[in-house]
């Protein structure tokens, strides 16, 4: 009986290793399901970064060496052990996952800026599938508030703020089509729009022109703006995020505060860079600004005043504790052979969702594709399933004409 307990003990302790990420050095040490339990090293924090209100943790997008996918990943708001949440399968050849957006407390709908050939994109990223959904490709700056208590979203589109009654997540959601213009084109001057803040009924435009920054404070309803900050011509906001008592943005790659009244004199900065091009990302939730800096998360009061602390430390010399890519459970060993497949790559398995096309998200050889009406195609690291040539559907297996067969291949001739 009592070894019955050590070992139980033995085994709960090993779950809970992997599914809150203790720090390790070895595979070993995360436990006896090798290699579905992985010790993760030498980890890279993008900028990037959200809070999920509803669980209390800091949420990210990372990756690790040795793992060919992005994950996200999550901390304890006051700092702690990381937790793996799933893997960012769906990249390809010509679109990378660059970094987390905004994450949805209530839907956990993460959206992310991905990096195209030509452009960057907005993307709602679906973790069933592997795949990504509603996508906006923008030049000009785009930035979207979410309200998911009355399902509604705001987003600049360069001389306008406009709203849909809906938030985006499907690639059929269209905002265009169903947007109602808030303010700008040609209704009010104000410049470009580059950022917006929803503060309750508030809703809070940061606007470019020929001067300087500015913001503006209008409704969700398009009550009138009214101008409440003036930055200093050659101060660049980026980033920016309005509470019940501030404005907290990054000018100059520095995070500043404002009073909410817009009193520049009482301008203080909370985050100083020093001069270095130090990529910065933030989220301010609870009284903390939460920032991504240097490969660490920090958070940093700004009701009073008080020093940065690391909460996690992307530098550090040992590991963490995670499940191989796609996995999940207590052991690491959950995969759901109807909705995914199967895949090991350099001896290490990798649970990969199927598309809604029946196709897996990522593949490493022609057969994961429906050969021969698809086929694995892309660069070594990253691959896609992708049709043969005018074919299309449920498994590459659709042909708006007629099919012939050459030396073992199906070849899709077209209708004129």
């Amino acid at each position: 009986m009592e070894y019955n307990k050590k070992l139980y003990l033995i085994l709960l302790i090993s779950s809970l290793v992997v599914s809150i990420g203790w720090a390790c050095d070895q595979d070993w040490q995360c436990g006896n399901n090798l290699p579905f339990q992985q010790c993760k090293k030498n980890i890279t924090i993008p900028i990037g970064i959200d809070v999920d209100s509803a669980t209390g943790r800091v949420v990210f997008i990372a990756s690790y060496v040795g793992d060919q996918f992005k994950r996200l990943l999550s901390i304890p708001i006051e700092g702690g052990p990381i937790k793996y949440e799933y893997t960012l399968f769906g990249e390809s050849f010509y679109s990378r996952f660059y970094h987390l957006y905004r994450y949805l407390s209530t839907s956990k709908q993460l959206y992310v800026v991905t990096n195209e050939i030509r452009y960057n994109s907005l993307a709602a990223y679906l973790p069933s599938t592997g795949s990504v959904g509603f996508q906006r490709y923008y030049k000009y700056p785009f930035e979207m508030q979410f309200d998911e208590q009355a399902q509604k979203t705001y987003y600049c589109d360069y001389l306008a703020v406009r709203k849909v009654n809906f938030i985006p997540v499907q690639k059929v959601d269209d905002l265009d089509k169903q947007s109602q213009i808030l303010y700008g084109d040609g209704q009010t001057t104000f410049g470009v729009c580059t950022n917006i803040a929803l503060l309750g009924q508030d809703l809070y435009v940061l606007t470019t022109s020929s001067g300087p920054n500015k913001i503006f404070r209008g409704s969700v309803n398009g009550s009138p703006l009214v101008e409440v900050l003036v930055e200093g011509v050659n101060q660049y906001i980026t980033q920016f995020q309005a509470t019940t008592t501030h404005f907290i943005y990054i000018v100059n790659n520095d995070i500043v505060k404002v009073p909410i009244n817009g009193d520049i004199s009482q301008k203080k900065v909370l985050v100083k860079q020093q001069g270095t091009y130090n990529q910065v990302s933030f989220r301010v939730y609870g009284g903390y600004v939460y920032f991504t800096s240097g490969n660490q998360i920090l958070r940093i009061p700004y009701l009073q005043d008080g020093p940065a602390e690391i909460i996690y430390n992307g530098n550090k010399v040992n590991g963490d504790c995670l499940c191989a890519e796609g996995y999940s459970g207590d052991n690491c060993q959950q995969c759901d052979a109807s909705t995914h497949i199967i895949s090991w790559v350099n001896g290490k398995p990798q649970c990969v969702p199927l598309t809604s096309n029946g196709l897996p998200s990522q593949c490493t050889d022609n057969y994961q594709c429906n050969e021969p009406y698809g086929q694995c195609a892309g660069f070594s690291d990253i691959k896609v399933c992708a049709c043969q040539t005018n074919f299309f559907g449920q498994k590459c297996q659709q042909c708006n004409g007629t099919v012939t067969w050459f030396d073992g291949k199906p070849s899709c001739n077209p209708n004129a």
